[in-house]
């Protein structure tokens, strides 16, 4: 990804983002990972997947929806223990 001119990251947090025809991917991807010690996790869930919300109106959010099958973070650092 680049970043817009008037920005500069802190490449704090590294994310993965795969096709979309590979979503169905991501649990398999995250359960590897984690097997051989590389502590990866799903980026975010929703607000209004959360059960505090999920009563509450929201609008379309396909795209969100999207990114969310489809994000894995993956450490930021070298190091394992």
């Amino acid at each position: 990804m680049v970043e817009p001119e008037q920005c500069q990251s802190n490449y704090w947090s590294q994310t993965l983002v795969l096709d979309p025809e590979q979503a169905d991917q991501r649990d398999a991807l995250l359960l590897a990972t984690n097997n051989t010690g590389i502590m990866t996790r799903p980026a975010w869930i929703l607000m209004h997947e959360l059960a505090i919300f999920n009563t509450c109106p929201c609008m379309e959010l396909a795209g969100a929806e999207s990114l969310r099958k489809r994000l894995i973070n993956i450490p930021s650092s070298s190091g394992f223990n």
